[in-house]
């Protein structure tokens, strides 16, 4: 069938499950991961759940998804959403189809109550669409280094979370506990430990007393770990594990995210932010895949 490209673009909140092959094949040719860490991101986040597209003559012409989170702060939660994997088909590009497709998803997230929007820009070019688009940097983010030194002590086991049902509880009591930052979801642990695995790598839990005090995402990266993530509910925690982490993979040093250096997120209030939240929020949580 041929497509009327002056068309005016079809808006699918929540497209059903019959588009899915076309988001794969998009989410692919764009980003260039491969089938099976898209296949583990829609197990976690079903299409018809997150995504939202423009489409012409059926054909899928632009995405992204819009995965829930929570911030808190004290006893006061926000809803928000972080916009994920924001694509368009190369044919269509420069005709106003994204600005397009994220305003009419800002106003159907406020309508179901969403206060604050929040993404990580790949480059500074796209740094500058969303912030025309208003949104600000909210965060900043650097590689650090860490080098396997002696000394590193601690009453703490080394294991590896099977499913994110193993860590989540857990987390969720770190994340209140701080001020304020986004909550993981079950799914993105899930969605994670999965990317890490297939990488040669995992989630991998300090444990104290049964539980765990603190948790990574780490991914083997030549010679050395990257950890996307090194949080917890015990600094002393996360130092014995980063150092648990490389005698375990036999490595002298990896490399992790921390808050400080770049800027990284950006953020959009879709509505006045609470009198207790500042204008800009610190997102320190790494999301990478």
């Amino acid at each position: 069938m041929k497509i009327d490209d002056n068309a005016t673009p079809l808006f699918n909140a929540l497209p059903p499950a019959a588009v899915k092959e076309q988001l794969r094949t998009l989410w692919h040719d764009v980003f260039g991961d491969s089938y099976e860490y898209i296949d583990a991101f829609f197990a976690a986040y079903p299409c018809e759940e997150v995504a939202h597209t423009l489409s012409l003559g059926g054909q899928v012409v632009s995405v992204l998804y819009a995965l829930p989170f929570t911030l808190y702060n004290g006893g006061e939660n926000v809803r928000a959403a972080y916009i994920y994997a924001v694509a368009s088909h190369p044919r269509y590009r420069g005709r106003g189809y994204m600005s397009l497709l994220m305003r009419q998803v800002e106003q159907l997230l406020r309508g179901r109550g969403v206060h604050l929007l929040f993404l990580l820009p790949a480059t500074d070019a796209l740094r500058g669409f969303y912030a025309r688009l208003g949104y600000a940097h909210c965060s900043c983010r650097e590689v650090k280094e860490y080098a396997l030194c002696d000394g590193v002590a601690g009453a703490y086991t080394l294991m590896q979370a099977s499913s994110a049902d193993d860590v989540y509880s857990s987390w969720v009591g770190w994340q209140r506990a701080g001020w304020p930052v986004v909550l993981h979801s079950r799914e993105l642990i899930a969605l994670n430990i999965a990317s890490c695995r297939a990488q040669g790598g995992g989630c991998y839990m300090a444990m104290q007393g049964g539980r765990p005090v603190a948790a990574a995402f780490a991914i083997k990266d030549g010679t050395r770990l990257l950890l996307l993530a090194v949080e917890g509910g015990d600094s002393a925690a996360c130092e014995w594990l980063k150092s648990a982490l490389c005698r375990s993979f036999g490595v002298n040093s990896l490399a992790y995210m921390a808050t400080g250096g770049a800027p990284s997120f950006m953020s959009h209030w879709l509505c006045h932010a609470p009198a207790a939240l500042p204008p800009t929020i610190d997102i320190s949580l790494m999301l990478d895949k």
